[in-house]
């Protein structure tokens, strides 16, 4: 058989690279990545393929050997990752694991180091309140709310807060502790989080996070 000369073979390479940058660039981009979060749990991502709607469509579902605690947790990385524009945060996990659970820990305004459970019933409560929404939808327009204030559901609050953390509105600590957070606005600032009295240094422009395939 007759090789291939060995430019052809670059120029096909070249081409199948521009092709693929091509198609990222036109995937939607997740700003929580964009944004790099400075804590553990933002250091690796899990990229959720966009034909893997449920998991039947997952190689994994065919497995014998998979036990039941991966079942799980491929299934919740498959449901997060339209959430997160097909690219999932360890952060999401320990998240969407406590809202399971009913409450959210959340750092306290003005007390650092303190944090409080939430419960995902008085988020309702709080998200329904009309002029707390329109002031929220004020103060994040990059959200892009609806202008009217729909009916909140207690089994829709899960995705809300999941909304909110794909924007960086609110990010994760080391502790799991969840903070409202004001990314750097200029070089050389850091985080400003709802439970913390001193800003927070920013990730180096070098730092490369871990980036898996599910």
């Amino acid at each position: 058989m007759t090789k291939k000369p060995a430019k052809n073979r670059s120029a096909r390479d070249k081409r199948l690279a521009r092709e693929r940058a091509r198609r990222e660039a036109r995937a939607p981009k997740c700003p929580l990545f964009e944004l790099r979060p400075p804590f553990e749990a933002y250091s690796e991502w899990i990229t959720v393929p966009a034909h893997i709607k449920d998991f039947g469509d997952h190689r994994a579902s065919r497995d014998p050997r998979l036990d039941a605690e991966m079942r799980k947790f491929v299934t919740t990385v498959i449901k997060l990752g339209p959430l997160y524009q097909g690219r999932v945060p360890t952060a999401a996990l320990y998240l969407d694991d406590q809202m399971s659970r009913g409450t959210v820990a959340f750092g306290v305004p003005d007390s650092p180091g303190l944090c409080a459970p939430y419960s995902l019933d008085a988020l309702v409560d709080q998200l329904s309140d009309p002029e707390f929404y329109r002031a929220f939808r004020e103060e994040n327009p990059e959200i892009q709310l609806p202008e009217q204030l729909r009916p909140i559901e207690a089994g829709m609050v899960p995705q809300f807060v999941h909304e909110l953390h794909m924007h960086g509105v609110v990010i994760m600590d080391d502790d799991q502790v969840l903070n409202l957070a004001l990314p750097p606005q200029a070089p050389g600032d850091g985080w400003l989080l709802s439970g913390y009295e001193d800003p927070v240094p920013a990730q180096p422009s070098s730092f490369k996070p871990t980036i898996m395939t599910l």
